[in-house]
């Protein structure tokens, strides 16, 4: 039986709701665990709460301290739910070379670095809430829980959802260029904050780009995993806060890092003509 199309349009945009709804399930979790803990513990110290307010600024503290935690849950949850998913729809994925893995690792970084760079030197985090800011949250904790939730499980998580469904739902629909466009606005959107949703667009075209050109999902997964891993080991060491505070030094970088993108860019696709042999 034919669907219509209100039923493909919802095909095409539930899986991040989905992938919200666990995120809100998973977070509600660690809030009463945080709510029991905290109150029973004060409890066998205190007796009765006296100040309420205290209790609750002390449990907000400890649900954003358990951010990272949260992710991976969420993000574990929607790859064993959403692979099988996948997998159930008989998807076939093109092999990549190891030799293809690197220059397409090194293009993602560098123009991540180069995107993150440009939204600082015009100045829309001062306006509407930083980058790091807004993700401080998640760059807290121990190192390896970091890069194993944010480095590995969520970039799997999200390449499910936004390319491995999403896009290819849409693409089905509305053709390539539009289910592009489609993943990438969803990718933003689903991100809730102005500066995350405009890098989450950009990067996310790449993501789109690069899935399409070599028909794996592994390609975008191995992207989407370098730029967070580098994020989480720049700000682990501090590189971040060395350059956050100088326009010149961003500009800078910036350029070098659009520079370093473009030219590997040129390498991958001439490599990739060179294969068909055009």
């Amino acid at each position: 039986m034919k669907e219509d199309k209100a039923t493909r349009i919802w095909k095409i945009i539930s899986p991040p709701i989905v992938y919200l709804f666990i995120q809100m399930i998973v977070e509600l979790v660690v809030a009463i665990a945080a709510v029991f803990l905290e109150l029973t513990g004060i409890y066998k110290k205190y007796g009765l709460i006296k100040d309420s307010s205290a209790v609750v600024e002390k449990i907000r503290y400890l649900v954003e301290q358990n951010a990272t935690y949260t992710v991976a849950l969420s993000a574990f949850t929607v790859i064993v739910i959403f692979g099988r998913t996948m997998l159930l729809s008989g998807r076939k994925y093109n092999k990549i070379e190891s030799s293809d893995i690197f220059p397409v690792v090194f293009f993602a970084v560098m123009l991540s670095l180069a995107v993150s760079n440009l939204i600082s030197a015009i100045q829309i985090d001062n306006i509407y809430g930083s980058y790091e800011n807004t993700s401080g949250n998640l760059l807290q904790g121990n190192i390896i829980y970091r890069l194993a939730a944010i480095g590995i499980l969520t970039p799997v998580a999200e390449e499910i959802i936004y390319r491995g469904l999403v896009y290819d739902r849409a693409k089905k629909e509305f053709g390539t260029i539009n289910a592009m466009i489609v993943s990438s606005a969803a990718f933003g959107i689903f991100h809730f904050n102005l500066v995350q949703g405009i890098y989450a667009f950009l990067i996310g075209m790449a993501f789109a780009w690069f899935y399409e050109k070599f028909g794996s999902l592994s390609v975008s997964i191995f992207m989407h995993m370098a730029i967070n891993i580098v994020a989480v080991l720049l700000d682990y060491y501090g590189v971040t806060a060395i350059t956050e505070n100088s326009l010149v030094i961003r500009i800078v970088l910036m350029l070098a890092e659009f520079a370093a993108a473009a030219y590997t860019f040129e390498i991958i696709n001439k490599k990739s003509d060179k294969k068909r042999g055009i």
